[in-house]
């Protein structure tokens, strides 16, 4: 993959996982997660999961995998 698509594709999914908790905590329904049909823990789990994979994602595109080559 190209040097950022990857971290695009975490920021995505830290972002709608972020967006998800926060709009959970405020009572109003993410219709991106509605098909999952997850509520309650199972909700919150998954958008923990998705914080963290994205920040995952993120930190495999962006951190160099050999830091001594150039």
């Amino acid at each position: 993959m190209k040097k950022g698509v990857l971290a695009l594709l975490g920021f995505i999914i830290f972002f709608s996982g972020m967006l998800g908790l926060i709009l959970s905590l405020v009572g109003v329904e993410f219709i991106f997660f509605h098909w999952l049909g997850l509520k309650g823990f199972n909700a919150f789990i998954l958008q923990l999961i998705m914080i963290v994979g994205g920040n995952v994602l993120i930190a495999l595109d962006l951190i160099p995998a050999n830091p001594d080559k150039d």
